[in-house]
């Protein structure tokens, strides 16, 4: 486990989390998370961040992981007028690996149905869609999944695109990669993937952010 970082966390202020059991024969079960709200530390005014990521993959109450850590050390140094970071996530499902939500999806429906999971991915977007409205920012970072049902990814992002539109001040981040081109230079500092979709902060540095525009058909414009 990976603790939050207490230079800049002042307190984990709440989580929302559900877990789903799949059979009382041996207790197996499915944990999701629909929202995690910080607040950091020698910040007040009461302002609150929003970002949305793809998955949580550990993060909880107690313990943080990479990516969140990240994300807020960044908010605290380069966008220090809030007080609150919430992160949000398309896919509530806990998960380290793309490949790993499909099965957990799967098995709610074989062990559950559909109208589970419908209401599992609700909970979800009205999370999101009231931590949006009351955030004075929004950061998108959900990236691109592989070794996954694109069919469920683009549906969840149908669902929060009116939230997105609505607001005022949506963003993603500006990112350099860490990996290497062919010649050991970096690559380009990018916002976007090659698909169009709102880079993933994970492997790569954070150079900052940039104020985008929502369009139902097309997606996140520059």
């Amino acid at each position: 486990m990976v603790a939050y970082d207490q230079r800049f966390v002042q307190e984990v202020m709440g989580i929302e989390n559900e877990s789903e059991v799949l059979t009382s024969r041996n207790n197996e079960e499915i944990m999701m998370r629909y929202s995690l709200k910080v607040r950091l530390k020698k910040r007040k005014g009461g302002k609150e961040v929003a970002i949305i990521m793809m998955n949580p993959s550990a993060a909880d109450e107690n313990d943080s992981d990479r990516s969140v850590n990240k994300v807020l050390e960044h908010i605290y140094k380069k966008q220090n007028d809030f007080e609150y970071v919430t992160i949000l996530n398309i896919i509530p499902f806990y998960s380290t690996e793309n490949k790993k939500i499909k099965e957990k999806i799967d098995k709610i429906i074989s062990h559950k149905n559909a109208a589970r999971l419908n209401a599992i991915n609700e909970s979800n977007n009205k999370e999101i869609e009231e931590t949006v409205k009351r955030s004075q920012k929004v950061i998108l970072a959900w990236g691109k999944p592989s070794k996954f049902p694109l069919f469920y990814y683009y549906n969840q992002l149908s669902n929060i695109i009116s939230y997105l539109e609505k607001h005022p001040d949506v963003n993603v981040f500006k990112l350099r990669s860490y990996r290497l081109n062919e010649d050991e230079t970096n690559k380009k500092p990018y916002c976007l993937t090659s698909s169009g979709d709102p880079g993933h902060p994970s492997y790569a540095e954070m150079l900052g952010i940039r104020k985008i525009s929502i369009d139902k058909y097309f997606g996140v414009k520059l």
